[in-house]
């Protein structure tokens, strides 16, 4: 008599979440890297064509980040289970497109997110706490249905994506802005 052995089921979304999480954990590691590259007073310097100095770009990440963490824990509350695999949806998957660097186009923030950097020494350690906020807000989605909880952007409240995309989207985002400061600092170190 031959006897089946069942397979588990892959968790696709304990595959996903961990890859999300490594994409965050990667922006980290490239902000503190920037960070310890450059002299302390170099990162307030702004580039020629006036911008955002390298403390700006990450206390734009920080401050975005934590704008997002009341977002995910509302959507929470009515967030069905599911195990994946998840879709960004079309707004998302746009969305990540438009801010992947090298960005396609400027997009102008919010004034409340327009950096304000009062101590240069607490941008980055202000930053990876926001990630380890971060980190503890995705860990309740764990066994929910990412793609089938909606939020409104708080950029634009005719845009609505999925939380598997807000989380790409975040990622994005960070990504875009740690390749703007890494171009400030290649900019400054010319001059």
């Amino acid at each position: 008599m031959a006897t089946t052995t069942t397979r588990p089921q892959p968790s696709y979304l304990a595959d996903q979440m961990n890859e999300l999480r490594q994409q965050f954990r990667s922006c980290s590691a490239a902000a503190q890297a920037l960070v310890g590259s450059v002299p302390e007073a170099d990162l307030m310097r702004k580039p020629v064509k006036q911008g955002w100095s390298i403390a700006d770009c990450i206390e734009h990440l920080t401050a975005t980040t934590r704008l997002y963490l009341p977002i995910l824990d509302a959507a929470l509350k009515n967030a069905p289970a599911g195990s994946g695999p998840f879709k960004m949806d079309w707004r998302g998957r746009l969305l990540k497109w438009i801010l992947e660097p090298p960005y396609r186009s400027r997009v102008k923030t919010l004034p409340s997110l327009e950096p304000k950097v009062s101590d240069v020494k607490q941008v980055l350690p202000d930053f990876l706490a926001s990630q380890d906020l971060l980190f503890e807000a995705m860990k309740p989605w764990n066994d929910r249905a990412l793609d089938k909880v909606v939020i409104t952007s708080p950029f634009n409240k005719r845009l609505r994506y999925n939380i598997y995309s807000l989380f790409n989207v975040v990622a994005a985002h960070q990504r875009r802005h740690l390749w703007q400061a890494q171009r400030v600092k290649d900019q400054i170190k010319g001059m």
